[in-house]
């Protein structure tokens, strides 16, 4: 009677695994941990023979059997699998309705061959009926080929290496990761409100207080890391407060908004910016994208115009307004300010050219302050800040216990259901298809920096994974 041959399916995968070399662009579907293992392997009964691990020779007729399996699959699924490179579709296409249903996954990239469908990164063609997808931009499917050393699918890598009786050796990888989800998706950034509180301003005080909460929900429910400050006085019967959840009671803050208690007249709101701005320095973050919002029926005083800001700004701290290819000026600029004139904007004490000249230098949104509902400029507002994030390109490398070096390392990009390889960028320059990473030091490197096209992966969380070679 034939022993069981559950126990020996572990064997049969590593096998495959350590034998095989694993297409380099491949995508594998991962468990439910991020990472194939054993327990994720299931092969039909009538496709692998029980065998004696003791054996040799069952050992090889094994190892036969599972890749007799595994070629006899669909024609469609094999070539989808051997040329996911070139055809630029995920695997799972209708096709594999006509296979048993069976289930065949191992560390090589081989993928179950029913009727199911890849979740991954790539947007469904237009006019597909079927279950393709395209390949995620920014992994190494869309990049050149490149010598990406080995890859690794979780518990087992193939490494070429001997285990001293020749042929391929088992691999456990050490590996380091880090968790987008904590990271957070889409970036940081640091929203600077101010709102002139002279005798005009009480209505346009009032929807700010009602809206400010909405708006900022809208940026953690598109999992931004943000924070608010809020410049302005209450006088009077003019009164600038936002409760909870942005705010804490009464009028007070909270871990994401700063309330900065300072008056702002009419024409000197670019004035005060800089001037409170050591109030709320250590609130803001240096690598989040600044945003300032101006909130006045009035317009600068000819003494600060934009062209002063923008250089009192640098002046202050260049740091903290870094300038880049996306924000040019180390900020973005909106306004709700009265414009085009009192005729069409009969609120309006001024109308405020200043102000809209920085939204134009900046890129930024404008409004005018004489809506008298103001729920769609916060909406529309909180849309424009969130467009305006970058998820975050630098990582420093974590090292694992044992490793004292970050050279040689291999970068993944995994989540739940796709694992792609990140190539390093040639001569450590990101190529004109932003696909890759550079290492701020190859020969002892801390950090990488993600090129622009890989980067974008990070906008859907998962997790950079960090892979060291083998422990053995």
């Amino acid at each position: 009677m034939l022993k069981p041959w559950t126990p020996y399916l572990v064997v049969v995968g590593l096998l495959i695994s350590c034998g095989t070399a694993a297409p380099p662009y491949a995508p594998v579907s991962l468990g439910a941990d991020g990472i194939v293992g054993p327990s994720d392997l299931t092969v039909p009964s009538d496709s692998v023979a029980p065998a004696d691990p003791e054996d040799s020779s069952a050992l090889a007729d094994a190892n036969t059997s599972a890749s007799d399996a595994i070629n006899t699959s669909d024609s469609a699924q094999d070539t989808a699998v051997a040329d996911v490179k070139a055809d630029a579709q995920t695997i799972g296409d209708s096709a594999g309705a006509a296979d048993s249903g069976a289930t065949v996954q191992d560390s090589t990239g081989v993928v179950d061959t029913s009727n199911a469908q890849d979740t991954g990164w790539g947007t469904p063609d237009s006019g597909s009926t079927g279950g393709t997808q395209d390949v995620p931009w920014g992994s190494s499917a869309d990049a050149k080929p490149f010598d990406a050393g080995p890859v690794n699918y979780g518990d087992v890598q193939n490494t070429g290496g001997n285990t001293g009786s020749g042929g391929a050796g088992l691999c456990i990888p050490k590996i380091s990761q880090l968790n987008l989800e904590e990271i957070k998706k889409g970036g940081k950034v640091d929203i600077i409100w101010w709102i002139d509180t002279s005798g005009s301003m009480g209505q346009e005080a009032k929807y700010l207080n009602q809206n400010l909460n909405s708006f900022a929900n809208f940026i953690a429910g598109s999992a931004i890391d943000y924070r608010v400050v809020l410049i302005g006085k209450s006088i009077g019967s003019i009164q600038v407060c936002v409760g909870p959840p942005l705010g804490g009671p009464g009028c007070s803050g909270g871990p994401t908004f700063l309330p900065v208690q300072e008056y702002i007249s009419s024409k000197n709101g670019l004035y005060r910016v800089v001037q409170t701005y050591p109030k709320g320095k250590q609130f803001l973050r240096k690598d989040a994208v600044k945003n300032f919002v101006a909130v006045t029926d009035d317009n600068s005083s000819t003494q600060w115009s934009s062209t002063w800001f923008i250089n009192e700004l640098q002046k202050l701290d260049a740091a903290m307004f870094q300038k880049s290819q996306d924000v040019q000026h180390g900020f973005i600029f909106h306004s709700i300010v009265g414009y085009p004139n009192k005729s069409q904007c009969s609120t309006l004490a001024q109308v405020g050219t200043v102000y809209l000249d920085l939204t134009t230098k900046t890129k930024g949104e404008k409004f005018k302050i004489c809506e008298t509902n103001w729920a769609p400029i916060f909406q529309k507002l909180a849309k424009s800040v969130v467009e305006n994030v970058k998820p975050p390109c630098i990582h420093k490398i974590p090292l694992p216990a044992g490793v004292k070096t970050a050279q040689g390392v291999t970068v993944n990009y995994v989540a739940q259901d796709d694992f792609f390889n990140v190539p390093p960028a040639t001569g450590n320059l990101c190529p004109a298809n932003g696909v890759g990473y550079t290492l701020d030091n190859p020969q002892d490197p801390k950090q990488i920096t993600l090129c622009t096209k890989s980067c974008d992966l990070l906008k859907g969380g998962g997790n950079i994974q960090f892979d060291f070679g083998c422990y053995l």
